[in-house]
């Protein structure tokens, strides 16, 4: 268990709303069909609740494909702070590859 203390003077109060980022994960696949990897993108949501974060998710998920949902708070230098609350990227504890990356020298 990690303890530590709360600073609220890290909190901004002027963004004090209901906040959650959304990764989407898809598919990547070459001009033949063949996967190439994954592409995630980033979402922020406001004006919800988290059961509504959720089901937008959840509806935006592709196949093959995942979704990461955070709830959020902004700090007083504009981070977003983020605490996961549900889904998974592909591959997640999955063992990991090696990539190889070739060089030309000219």
């Amino acid at each position: 268990m990690d303890i530590s203390q709360f600073d609220d003077q890290l909190v901004c109060d002027r963004q004090d709303h209901p906040t959650f980022l959304v990764e989407l994960w898809s598919g990547h696949y070459d001009e033949h069909g063949e996967p190439q990897g994954w592409v995630v993108s980033h979402h922020i949501l406001n004006g919800c609740d988290v059961r509504e974060a959720l089901a937008w998710a959840q509806e935006q998920e592709s196949d093959p494909g995942g979704f990461v949902l955070f709830a959020g708070t902004w700090t007083n230098r504009g981070f977003l702070k983020t605490l996961w609350l549900a889904g998974q990227a592909p591959g997640y504890g999955a063992r990991s590859a090696t990539v190889t990356f070739e060089t030309s020298s000219g």
